[in-house]
């Protein structure tokens, strides 16, 4: 039997951090790409919390539309993180 350790590392070997990383800002580009985007920034963030768009920006805030279903998300933006057969 692995111990955690062991199974960690295999895992990194896989699927890296930097994977990780690249996969999650593809979801985030994605959604960013919507066409509320920019009218949930200015309603939720600028207007009710009084922020700036660049803390927005810089901090790669995004918003997911209650109504967007998991089948119209790209393949691409989430085959290592959501579950393969979503599409199958």
């Amino acid at each position: 039997m692995l111990s955690f350790k062991e199974m960690q590392m295999l895992v990194e070997k896989e699927y890296s951090i930097e994977d990780t990383r690249k996969d999650l800002n593809r979801i985030a580009e994605f959604f960013k790409s919507q066409p509320y985007h920019e009218q949930y920034i200015e309603i939720a963030f600028i207007q009710e919390r009084k922020l700036p768009k660049w803390i927005a920006d810089e901090q790669k805030i995004f918003f997911i539309d209650e109504d967007i279903l998991i089948s119209e998300i790209p393949k691409e933006a989430i085959a290592k993180l959501g579950n393969p057969t979503i599409y199958d």
